[in-house]
């Protein structure tokens, strides 16, 4: 079951599902933001009726707008083959490539010229996930009228429209087996969510952590493991450079020809714009953790 998250703005709510096996790093680093409730009271800044709805990056306080602090950018998954189609959700970036970080948009329409294969520069916009209920909000934003502050305000809809919250609604343990919570850690909480689905029948549970009806001795075993790793998923999609579904000497041969190039993607694992020795101990942790 994909990962879904709610998105509540002021003019109503808007479900989306994601596409965790087309788009893993983009995915992974959007639900984070969700999860630390980075987006909670964010503007929707850039919105063009017949094209998209743009968000993620600024807030209002005191009557001025301010840019959010981010992290760090990450790999352009638009190789993928999704298309922006209406209704779509995808990463917003600058003119490089792998420049996105936290701000996203909702296609209005059919894009599909912001596709990778239809760019004349050969990158596009990754689609990462779909709307799959809430579109007429999507339409009421896009309808909203406009005022021109310049640069990235442009087309800020004028009353302002805010994201309220956003939040994770399923499925449990996304990041982790064990992490029932959808916390991003797997910890007392989660074994206090698994003790209490103990024995219960039926399978309609978070701790059901191998689909087979009932929570067990082999849940609690999953659990366990689950709580013991420390590897964080976000790694091992990266390090995974030849996106093969595993960590091997593939990906090392990868990292290795790009080593002292400045700013290559996506062996630059780090991002300090640079392929160097800390991006080579990143690879060699993951590898030798053997859990792809």
């Amino acid at each position: 079951m994909p990962p879904t998250v709610l998105m509540s703005t002021n003019l109503g709510d808007i479900l989306i599902e994601f596409f965790p096996d087309d788009a893993p790093v983009t995915v992974d680093n959007f639900l984070h933001y969700v999860n630390s409730g980075f987006y909670n009271d964010l503007l929707f800044h850039r919105v063009i009726e017949n094209f998209m709805i743009q968000g993620g990056g600024y807030y209002v306080e005191d009557n001025k707008i301010y840019w959010r602090q981010r992290g760090d950018n990450i790999i352009n998954e638009s190789y993928n083959g999704l298309s922006n189609l209406r209704g779509t959700i995808a990463m917003a970036r600058s003119s490089e490539p792998n420049s996105a970080t936290s701000e996203f948009f909702i296609n209005h329409q059919d894009n599909p010229f912001l596709d990778r294969a239809n760019d004349p520069c050969g990158i596009g916009y990754c689609v990462f996930g779909h709307v799959i209920d809430g579109m007429d909000v999507v339409d009421e934003i896009a309808q909203a009228p406009t005022i021109d502050l310049g640069g990235a305000f442009a087309n800020l809809p004028y009353p302002l429209i805010y994201i309220n919250e956003a939040h994770i609604t399923g499925p449990p343990g996304y990041w982790l087996s064990g992490d029932l919570n959808n916390d991003g850690i797997v910890n007392l909480k989660d074994f206090n969510m698994l003790a209490a689905d103990w024995s219960l029948p039926a399978g309609q549970h978070a701790g059901d952590l191998d689909g087979n009806l009932t929570v067990n001795a082999a849940d609690l075993v999953l659990f366990a493991e689950a709580w013991m790793d420390t590897t964080s998923w976000y790694w091992i999609v990266l390090a995974d450079l030849s996106n093969d579904g595993k960590i091997d000497f593939r990906d090392f041969a990868l990292l290795a020809s790009s080593w002292s190039k400045p700013g290559e993607e996506p062996a630059d694992l780090n991002r300090n714009n640079v392929v160097d020795f800390p991006d080579l101990i990143l690879l060699v942790n993951v590898w030798l953790q053997g859990v792809r």
